[in-house]
């Protein structure tokens, strides 16, 4: 399978990818994330508390957008749903936000609280399209959004084509994950300590390679080095 081969894929968005460096769909397997949204571990909102907080929350009034010297802040009454308390959360120069927060819908909240107490959103993820614990994120480019990264890489894992070097053997006896199931876990971890242990698996091919390489080098080295004394 090509980059070409992926749905949705344009010359367009191949050429962002080969800027990146990503010219073969196990160079897109092998794009780690710039870091991980864990909705596994939710606990109630703290007001008192400055850093950044996740939180799930349910929108419980009217979504209100105030213009001041060409700035804009939408604000909107929302109630916490594992400690039952409400606050206000706030979004500056995005207007767009009033139409998008509807009455009773539920989201995943990532922001913190300022010196009035309200909570600054960053990050705001409908419930619904939270099918896992741990969410990826990676690097914006012109094109390339997170969502559209991990469709085309689900795209490369259900097409059974296979990337690993070493034989199922090895894999066993070292009590390795099979290398699509680490990529797998990699862009669609089901937990925290199975995509460390992804990690360790990759990371591991990755040496297993770098240590052939060195060894066809060193062998074709002796090879022009007998060709030379002859």
């Amino acid at each position: 399978m090509e980059l070409k081969d992926i749905k949705g894929f344009g010359a367009k968005r191949i050429e962002v990818l080969n800027e990146k460096g990503i010219f073969t769909c196990l160079d897109l397997l092998k794009l780690e994330p710039t870091k991980y949204l864990d909705y596994s571990n939710i606990v109630g909102v703290e007001t008192t508390l400055t850093l950044p907080q996740t939180i799930k929350a349910q929108v419980i009034s009217i979504a209100k957008t105030a213009f001041f010297k060409g700035k804009s802040a939408t604000t909107v009454k929302m109630l916490d749903l594992n400690n039952l308390k409400s606050f206000t959360a706030v979004w500056y120069n995005q207007p767009f936000m009033k139409s998008n927060l509807k009455m009773d819908e539920v989201f995943y909240l990532i922001g913190s609280f300022n010196k009035n107490r309200q909570f600054v959103v960053s990050n705001i993820t409908p419930s619904t399209k939270i099918g896992d614990a741990v969410v990826p994120v990676y690097k914006k480019s012109s094109g390339l959004t997170s969502g559209v990264i991990r469709s085309s890489i689900k795209q490369i894992l259900e097409s059974g084509e296979q990337f690993a070097v070493v034989s199922k053997k090895v894999e066993e006896d070292n009590d390795l994950l099979p290398l699509n199931s680490a990529f797998h876990e990699l862009h669609f971890p089901s937990s925290v300590d199975e995509l460390e242990k992804a990690k360790d698996r990759i990371n591991f091919e990755d040496m297993l390679l770098l240590a052939s390489l060195e060894k066809l080098v060193k062998q074709s080295s002796k090879e022009k080095e007998r060709e030379y004394n002859n």
